[in-house]
């Protein structure tokens, strides 16, 4: 035990001292990869180096020691998260000293999640948006549609915000519009529950929707949170606001939601969400609404990226002259921070 712990410490100095500030990955044949540890899973290691255009994918079972200068964010089994820099040492077990000064140990399939984190904002921040663009010479026709995303996420919790738009227009018909956005905020809490608190906003021409307010709140269970996988589950109460065009009265209602989650995030060089929302009317009996969006990326060099995806609303019970369903499919090219 006390060769072990020995080892431990000559192997800690000496990758500190060869490496100053960086991360640090010996592997066969005693041959040492410097840089930047970006996310850990329990099959993979992923390093940023300087003298590779792309990130390095390494099998664990390759992998003689590691050590951390960079803050990684630790999720276990039981939905702990700690925060702090890792030593490995083995196959089997790794280290890590949190920001706290204490000293963990766990078996590699113990962990659900490992991932870098930064506390500066440039880090924390993260933003993408792509467009599409179409015209014809056929009546004039002019379409376009935008879809992005910005968030901030610290170790406790994230807000985000989203949108999704089109507007097409030509000439002898009426101009078709449809934009869609959420402001979104979660706080973590132990054993992988979650608060959840949203604004939505929907604009239709297909529905006859002037304005759509959806505040809602509820708490969420992560039922899968591996760095490539992340779903999870929410349910809560809302009210619904709307204004429709023309002579229609305005609805408010009180409704019951329950949603999902679901991210591939780094297949190969595609991501893949997908989200779900069902609504029951509390105040309106006969009346449900059910939204969901896919949203598919391919990326490109220089941080851009090719965007498919398909947005879809349904309401049971619209208002007199107005479709119950409303969709958009699009394709974009984008760029993300």
């Amino acid at each position: 035990m006390r060769l072990k712990f020995t080892t431990l410490f000559i192997l800690i100095f000496s990758l500190q001292h060869l490496q100053g500030q960086n991360d640090s990955i010996v592997v066969a044949d005693h041959i040492v990869l410097v840089g930047t540890v970006k996310k850990i899973n329990k099959s993979v290691i992923t390093i940023e180096t300087e003298f590779s255009k792309n990130d390095i994918r390494i099998e664990r079972e390759e992998i003689k020691s590691m050590a951390t200068k960079g803050q990684l964010i630790m999720t276990d089994r039981e939905g702990l998260r700690y925060y702090g820099t890792l030593t490995s040492m083995g196959k089997d077990s790794i280290y890590m000293t949190t920001d706290d000064h204490r000293i963990l140990t766990y078996h590699w399939d113990d962990l659900y999640n490992l991932e870098e984190y930064r506390t500066d904002f440039k880090h924390r921040f993260s933003f993408s948006i792509d467009f599409g663009f179409s015209m014809a010479q056929a009546n004039n026709l002019i379409q376009w549609s935008s879809n992005g995303v910005i968030g901030y996420k610290t170790i406790n919790w994230i807000i985000e915000s989203n949108f999704n738009g089109i507007i097409s227009s030509q000439e002898d018909t009426d101009r078709i519009y449809r934009w869609e956005q959420q402001i979104e905020f979660a706080l973590f809490l132990p054993k992988n529950w979650f608060v959840h608190s949203e604004l939505g906003f929907l604009t239709s021409s297909e529905q006859k929707i002037e304005a759509r307010f959806v505040p809602r709140v509820g708490v969420g269970k992560i039922l899968i949170r591996f760095n490539e996988i992340n779903w999870n589950i929410t349910g809560g109460g809302n009210m619904n606001f709307e204004r429709y065009t023309g002579n229609s009265e305005d609805r408010r209602t009180v409704e019951a939601f329950l949603g999902t989650d679901f991210n591939l995030i780094d297949i190969g060089d595609f991501n893949l969400s997908n989200r779900n929302s069902l609504f029951k009317s509390v105040t309106e009996a006969d009346r449900w609404r059910f939204d969901t969006a896919i949203d598919l990326r391919y990326k490109l060099p220089l941080n851009l990226y090719v965007s498919t995806g398909f947005t879809y609303n349904y309401d049971s019970s619209p208002i007199v002259g107005a479709d119950g369903n409303d969709y958009v499919l699009r394709i974009g090219v984008g760029w993300e921070l």
